[in-house]
């Protein structure tokens, strides 16, 4: 009896079972697969997949801020690396000897005025080939206030060369000292301090704090002084 009862059991659970098997092997239907991922779990993924790409992107995109774009990549020019800084200036209707002229007695003034320091000077001249060479000393200042005052001393050599209606300035073999006197004195040369290599970030897209004001500064005062060249000589 116990048998009979058994064999019952089993055969009514086989019966329970096979319209499920019936209706899987008819359908679309399957049995749940956890490799098999979930509507809910497919969007999470896009989720972090297109928040990991716009972090991506955004990383990519860097501001240059207006007033930094004089500064970056080719500001500060080299020549087989040397830093040289350079103008041509169109001078019309004039001769070699005329700029010449005009040029030197310049530079003679410029090197005893107020802003050159003791040692500033035309030290060579070629009046064949119509050039002058001077050595400039000054104070090239960061900030200046009530309180405190932030310079370097500035060495450089310019250069003129004088052709016929055209007059050639360079201005090369800069230095710099600062913290004169102090354990924190610096003694360096503008290929070791403001040269895009050792001056700009890796990307081109900033000037690094450490070299900021002597890259900015410098810039700013050769353009000062080939300006001032360029009004003098061409009046």
């Amino acid at each position: 009896i116990e048998l009979k009862e058994l064999m019952k059991k089993i055969f009514t659970l086989i019966l329970a079972f096979f319209p499920l098997c019936n209706l899987m092997a008819q359908s679309e239907w399957e049995l749940p697969n956890s490799s098999v991922p979930t509507e809910k779990t497919t969007q999470n993924k896009t989720k972090k997949e297109n928040t990991s790409i716009a972090k991506e992107d955004y990383s990519k995109v860097v501001e240059i801020k207006e007033e930094d774009k004089p500064y970056l990549e080719g500001a500060v020019p080299e020549v087989e690396g040397k830093i040289v800084f350079s103008r041509t200036i169109n001078i019309p209707n004039k001769s070699a000897s005329e700029i010449y002229d005009k040029t030197y007695q310049y530079l003679e003034q410029f090197t005893k005025s107020n802003t050159s320091l003791p040692g500033s000077r035309i030290v060579i001249v070629n009046k064949k080939q119509h050039i002058i060479a001077a050595t400039i000393n000054e104070w090239l200042v960061f900030s200046n206030n009530f309180f405190s005052i932030d310079r370097a001393q500035f060495f450089y050599t310019l250069i003129a060369t004088c052709k016929d209606n055209e007059l050639l300035i360079n201005v090369e073999r800069i230095k710099y000292k600062y913290e004169i006197g102090r354990p924190s004195e610096l003694k360096t040369t503008a290929e070791e301090l403001i040269s895009d290599k050792v001056a700009l970030s890796k990307d081109k897209t900033k000037v690094k704090k450490a070299e900021k004001k002597f890259r900015y500064k410098t810039i700013d005062r050769v353009k000062e002084i080939m300006d001032n060249i360029q009004s003098n000589v061409t009046l």
